[in-house]
């Protein structure tokens, strides 16, 4: 997670220069390809299933669709996701985002604004656009909203991996509850 202040309207600024160089490169190789694009959507219910249907897609266009972790490869998640962007698009909370590099989506993110934070739920990318790091120049753009909108913090959810130590050291600990109901399809399910 990334304590966000007023220094994150310049997101460039708070990585090392080493990591800027690494973006200046990423959006070099972009512009080579077209131009590029940010856009954060505040989706309304009637215009959500063509636009989840488009970060489903994306998602699935990298390693994830190739080894079935992808949203579009997994029925159960997949259906857990369209319910709650659907509720969330109903409460104005739900952001979909894209980075279209030359009119193409090259990223997107499905993402929460609530409670003065950015909640990342899903990144993807298409690998087609790997050379030009698109999922980082998006991550740079929506670190530049969150900040502009005064939110409180970024959160990214899940476990630290490789990509979020780029742009932050900080860790939530998380725990995780389960309940079973005390019956024999409970006792199986344990």
């Amino acid at each position: 997670w990334i304590a966000l202040d007023e220094a994150w309207s310049d997101p460039e600024r708070q990585l090392s220069p080493s990591r800027r160089s690494s973006l200046r490169r990423a959006q070099r190789k972009a512009r080579e390809i077209g131009s590029i694009e940010c856009e954060i959507l505040s989706p309304k219910p009637d215009e959500l299933d063509r636009l989840l249907l488009e970060c489903l897609r994306i998602e699935a266009a990298s390693w994830k669709g190739r080894n079935g972790s992808a949203l579009a490869s997994d029925p159960y998640r997949r259906k857990f996701f369209e319910q709650y962007a659907r509720v969330a698009a109903e409460r104005g909370i739900l952001r979909l985002c894209f980075l279209r590099i030359g009119n193409h989506a090259a990223a997107t993110q499905i993402a929460v604004e609530s409670s003065g934070r950015f909640w990342l739920l899903k990144v993807g990318y298409d690998e087609a656009f790997s050379r030009c790091s698109p999922g980082n120049l998006l991550m740079l753009e929506t670190l530049r909203y969150a900040s502009a909108r005064g939110l409180r913090s970024y959160e990214f959810l899940g476990s630290a991996a490789p990509w979020t130590e780029m742009w932050t050291d900080r860790v939530r600990k998380c725990v995780s509850v389960r309940a079973y109901p005390s019956n024999v399809r409970g006792a199986a399910a344990f």
